[in-house]
Parts: structure tokens; C-alpha cells; sequence
């Protein structure tokens, strides 16, 4: 089998040592910014699951108790949950529950407590209902991702501050009707 030359004369038989340094050297920097990138990203999720109290638990919290308050004809401030069902040692700042009235079309009155605890060592928002008498167990928990809920009414408004996992603070308020 007879070769043929190439058109520069020579014979090509492998790319040179120029052409082959540019390849490594774009290869090389493709890999760098690929890996940059997987670098950024891997930071951006974990800083966005962080704050997955803020953006996907607090504002659902907030959307049930601004609910609940606005049906509410009247609240109470308790500085627990075993005060707020006894209806004894209502505070304005510093609660650790919220016991609400409604008045139902009929006339009437249904009574609710919102209430933070912690149950088996898990901190929760628990909301209790009244039917005759105050259950031991929660109607529903509200949220178990809390680390910290605060009633108030200093300000003439009810104030809930929520403290999340990781010391996020974020404050809601309500009124009644």
C-alpha cells in the first residue's frame, strides 16, 4: 500500500505538540467552570433548604392563624396552654397562647386555643378546640418545624412572633372582627 503524501509535504501521522496543548488546555477550562459551576449550585441549595421554614412553613402558618383570628371576636393572651384553658393569668406580651371566641351564626360561642408546647420532646403549634371540655391530644398541629412562638398585644394588635429552626424570626399580626 503506497502513502500519500501530505499537501505540506510531510507525512501526518498524530496531531503536534501546539494542537495538542490547545485541547488539554480547553478541556481543562471546560472542567474548572463545569466544576465551578456544580460548586455554586451545590451552595445555592443548601443556603435555599436552609430556609425552607421561611419560604415554605411560615407563611402557611401565617395564612391559618390570620384565619382563624379574623373569625375571632375575641382573643386572649395566656402564659400557657394549662392557663389558657383555664381561662387564668392572661398577659400581654410574652404568651405561649392565644385562647379565641367565635360567635356562630346561631348565636352561638365556640372557643379555640392556639397553643406552643413541646410534645415527646418536640416543640409544636397545636391548635385545641373546645367541646364540652378541652381534649388532651391537639385537634392539629399546626407546625411541628417551630422552635419558638411568642403571643403579644402590647402594641393594641395581636402579635405572633415564630422563631424557626434555624433563628429565623418573623413576626405576624391579626385583629379580630
Amino acid at each position: 500500500m503506497k502513502r500519500i503524501p501530505h499537501r505540506l509535504g510531510f507525512w501526518r501521522r498524530g496531531f503536534s505538540l501546539l494542537e495538542m496543548t490547545v485541547a488539554v488546555s480547553v478541556t481543562m477550562l471546560v472542567a474548572t467552570g463545569s466544576l465551578m459551576l456544580l460548586g455554586y449550585h451545590t451552595s445555592f441549595m443548601t443556603i435555599v433548604s436552609d430556609f425552607r421554614f421561611l419560604r415554605e412553613e411560615a407563611p402557611q402558618i401565617n395564612s391559618l392563624v390570620t384565619q382563624l383570628v379574623s373569625k375571632a371576636v375575641s382573643y386572649r393572651i395566656h402564659s400557657s396552654p394549662v392557663d389558657a384553658f383555664a381561662g387564668t393569668n392572661a398577659v400581654n406580651a410574652g404568651g405561649r397562647a392565644v385562647r379565641l371566641v367565635f360567635r356562630n351564626p346561631s348565636g352561638q360561642l365556640d372557643q379555640s386555643v392556639i397553643a406552643f408546647e413541646t410534645i415527646d420532646g418536640e416543640p409544636q403549634l397545636n391548635l385545641y378546640r373546645y367541646s364540652g371540655s378541652w381534649a388532651a391530644d391537639p385537634d392539629w398541629t399546626i407546625s411541628g418545624r417551630v422552635a419558638d412562638v411568642e403571643f403579644s398585644d402590647d402594641t393594641g394588635i395581636l402579635l405572633m412572633r415564630l422563631t424557626g429552626p434555624a433563628d429565623e424570626v418573623v413576626t405576624y399580626s391579626g385583629t379580630t372582627q
